[in-house]
């Protein structure tokens, strides 16, 4: 903090950046406050009303603290200072506070012009889906925050906890994306993916073993790092406590009275050592080195595999669509891959890259309303037994001759659409494939007897 304190306000900002990315809020509000003191004495106004925004956003997780001051009379004419206040409030538990401010700021955002009115929409659009806890709004903040990686993280996460009560097969996914990321995403992050895990587990009658250490994993990383979680209402269904926490579940959860001491003491072992998680906190911790290779205490279960949908098209003429699928997978919890933009190996044909890129996903989506090389694609990967939604606008094909498939392959399924409805037709084929994939999951595990 000293030796950062003394540099120029710009690098002051970049560190309090930094760390507010990694979810140490408290280091990066303390460095705004430095910086905000600099700026009051010698900025405008405008400067001082962004860099007030910008504290209030790391105050914000600091629940157990007291609020971040705001200037008198700020707090009633800033759209961006009342989204902040509102975040802080329902990081606090505060929520119908949270939502009389959330409404004020949306009374000052239709009075702004539209282009600062577009520019804090992703802000915006999150607030909304941490204080009303929709799936609609927790979708809608995912797509305005798919071009930053730290709100997108935020807006996955908060859609993951909204699901847990009522559709946790679903939660899981953003978790599991998340932390698929390795060690991009911070350590309070995937910590809370962890507990949304555990809390997951719990509620679908899972094994005790495997919650019990996901919520070791999220306790460690907050106590070690003196991490405040964000409030978790609704995520676990025999504790209502709004800010549940993992040891609150790890002491208070009947389903743990089955394990001994032993046994737990075991399985803290797991989660904490033998899982490396102690090794790459500490390292990251004591800056030896960024930790680039995060294992889970559970990595087959947190397996690239589960989060990535390869996206084929006509990808000469019409890779804008493409990307469109890509980022509508996204809201939908999943990784879309596109052939043209992972790395080539020597030795491959495109049929090769092709082929080995569906095998690392869990099902394939294809744009087939222009003939162009997806066509062949699609001949390989149904023959090879793939799940494929197919998207065509309605009317068209790339070609009739494969208009039929889904008639013979129960893994083909086309999805006709209009252009402005994209969205809605992307939504349908993952909940058809998803179906599909648990379906064929099952069916293989009764025919093949070591699986039973």
């Amino acid at each position: 903090m000293r030796a950062i304190a003394g540099r120029n306000p710009q690098l002051i900002d970049e560190f309090a950046r930094r760390f507010h990315d990694q979810g140490l809020y408290s280091v990066s509000a303390a460095l705004k406050k430095i910086l905000l003191k600099r700026i009051l004495s010698e900025a405008g106004p405008g400067e001082q009303a962004k860099q007030l925004e910008l504290l209030m956003a790391s105050g914000a997780g600091l629940r157990r603290c007291t609020p971040t001051p705001i200037p008198s009379g700020a707090i009633g004419r800033s759209p961006g200072v009342l989204l902040h206040a509102a975040n802080d409030a329902a990081n606090r538990g505060y929520l119908k506070h949270a939502e009389r401010l959330l409404r004020r700021a949306e009374e000052l955002r239709d009075e702004l012009p539209v282009g600062k009115r577009v520019a804090s929409e992703a802000h915006y659009r999150m607030r909304v889906a941490q204080i009303r806890r929709t799936e609609a709004a927790g979708r809608s903040a995912i797509n305005f925050a798919r071009y930053d990686s730290y709100m997108t993280n935020t807006a996955l996460l908060f859609t993951g906890q909204i699901l847990v009560p009522t559709e946790p097969n679903r939660a899981r996914r953003y978790f599991e994306l998340i932390l698929a990321k390795g060690s991009e995403p911070s350590w309070l992050y995937r910590a809370e993916c962890m507990f949304g895990l555990a809390a997951i587990v719990l509620r679908t009658g899972g094994k005790v073993e495997e919650a019990y250490r996901k919520l070791v994993f999220a306790q460690y990383v907050n106590s070690l790092l003196n991490h405040q979680n964000s409030p978790h209402p609704d995520m676990h269904e025999k504790l209502a406590i709004a800010d549940l926490t993992a040891s609150d579940l790890i002491v208070h959860n009947p389903a743990f009275a089955v394990l001994s001491r032993h046994h737990r003491t075991a399985l803290r072992r797991e989660a904490i050592i033998e899982s490396g998680l102690q090794r790459e906190l500490l390292a990251d911790l004591m800056l030896i080195r960024k930790a680039s290779q995060f294992k889970s205490p559970d990595p087959a279960e947190i397996s690239r595999k589960k989060t990535r949908v390869l996206v084929l098209g006509p990808d000469a003429d019409n890779m804008q669509l493409l990307r469109e699928i890509r980022d509508y997978l996204l809201i939908e919890g999943y990784q879309g891959v596109l052939v043209k933009e992972e790395v080539d190996s020597g030795q491959e044909t495109i049929d090769e890259k092709m082929v080995r890129l569906a095998a690392s996903c869990t099902f394939v989506i294809i744009e087939q309303s222009a003939p162009a090389g997806q066509i062949n694609e699609l001949n390989l990967l149904v023959r090879s037994r793939h799940t494929i939604a197919i998207l065509h606008q309605k009317g068209v094909q790339a070609t009739w001759m494969q208009a039929d498939l889904s008639v013979d392959y129960k893994g083909v399924e086309y999805f006709p659409y209009q252009r402005s409805a994209l969205l809605d037709e992307v939504h349908r084929a993952c909940r058809w494939a998803e179906e599909r994939v648990a379906k064929k999951e099952n069916e293989i595990n009764h025919i093949y007897p070591w699986r039973r």
